[in-house]
């Protein structure tokens, strides 16, 4: 592709654009339950932080599932394309 070649794009492919959002994203819940480790448990913040790992938690799991279901998607399309050029 034209964009992979950029400078700026460092000869990186498009994909790993596309995946380095996903992985922050996916990051969030482990990063929230450490702090909640860190808190102690008897301190009024902790509960807090619990809810905020729950919440968080279900955000990302429905992001995922989102995400996946996109790309189930692209590779179908793909597929297609790649089935219609071929009877061309």
């Amino acid at each position: 592709m034209k964009i992979e070649a950029q400078e700026e794009c460092r000869n990186l492919p498009m994909i790993s654009f596309l995946i380095l959002p996903m992985q922050r994203v996916t990051r969030l819940p482990l990063l929230m339950d450490t702090i909640c480790q860190k808190t102690p448990k008897d301190s009024v913040k902790y509960e807090v932080c619990k809810r905020a790992l729950k919440e968080v938690s279900k955000v990302v799991t429905f992001e995922v599932r989102m995400c996946e279901e996109m790309l189930v998607q692209i590779m179908e399309s793909e597929v297609h394309v790649g089935w219609m050029k071929a009877k061309t």
